[in-house]
């Protein structure tokens, strides 16, 4: 799809907090669309009046500035999400930019924050050509194959995603996956992804999350995937939980297997407990 860019968008950088879901991040908006077509995704949801080809972007001055201004105030590392509100390289130009802002803040203030880029892209390039893995940590959307072709229109194939993942790992990259939504009726299909992600990857981090929908996505799910979301979650419609806690059991004994970390996004703490889980998740930076 055609990119247009329109330099509209207020940037900012801000705590976000949902406790009931264990759930809090920093948050870098920088930008506010996506060129993938997934049948979930919030964004297009209703919130968004522009055409789904439209791209806002903030102005390269403003972003550096917030940028600044938050390596001035705030001392202790943190990790900078910079793809809650779009995907990250839905303007890859931008990534070098950003980046080479937070690092030059980073020297100027003594600072060790990172830029989160979330992504279902098959194209590293920028991050190939220019070494930024000091200040990048990239994270990986993944999908099984039949859920990825049948509700991630638009987006790369599973395959082509991993093999990007992979070219940056090898390139000294901290790559993590985050496999999200997890859909019901492809556990098997599931199982095989985590392993072939654990070996093939080795990601420092998988952070697992279930289908759920606020009342505004629901209605963009086909109607057999609707009919399976009998349960409430903190975040909207969902499976039950036992349903998840069934979901997650075996995903997670498969990510131990290979010995990686594995996390839960958008879960209450409950479901962690009864997983023996404690995070970080994959928007949170490291425990020292």
């Amino acid at each position: 799809m055609e990119r247009r860019f329109v330099s509209s968008y207020k940037p900012q950088i801000k705590r976000h907090n949902f406790p009931k879901v264990r759930c809090s991040f920093w948050l870098l908006a920088w930008s506010n669309g996506c060129l993938y077509d997934c049948a979930y995704c919030w964004l297009k949801a209703g919130y968004h009046p522009w055409p789904w080809s439209e791209v806002h972007v903030a102005d390269r001055p403003i972003l550096k500035n917030i940028i600044q201004k938050f390596c001035k105030k705030i001392s202790v590392s943190q990790l900078l999400n910079a793809g809650e509100l779009c995907d990250s390289f839905v303007a890859p130009e931008y990534i070098s930019f950003m980046a080479s802002q937070l690092r030059q803040a980073n020297n100027e203030y003594s600072r060790g924050h990172r830029l989160l880029l979330l992504t279902k892209s098959a194209d590293p390039g920028v991050l190939l050509n220019e070494d930024l893995s000091d200040v990048v940590v990239y994270s990986l959307s993944l999908n099984a194959e039949r859920p990825a072709r049948d509700l991630e229109k638009g987006a790369p194939p599973p395959g082509s995603r991993l093999s990007a993942a992979v070219a940056l790992r090898e390139a000294g990259y901290d790559v993590r996956v985050r496999v999200d939504p997890i859909i019901t009726g492809y556990e098997e299909e599931y199982k095989v992804l985590i392993q072939h992600v654990s070996s093939r990857l080795e990601p420092s981090l998988i952070t697992l999350g279930s289908l759920r929908a606020t009342p505004r996505t629901y209605r963009f799910l086909p109607e057999t995937i609707r009919a399976q979301l009998t349960g409430r979650t903190p975040w909207g419609r969902g499976y039950s939980q036992q349903t998840r806690l069934s979901l997650y059991d075996g995903l997670c004994e498969a990510v131990r297997s290979h010995g990686v970390p594995v996390a839960l996004c958008k879960e209450p703490a409950e479901v962690w407990r009864q997983l023996s889980l404690s995070g970080p998740c994959n928007c949170m930076p490291r425990k020292a």
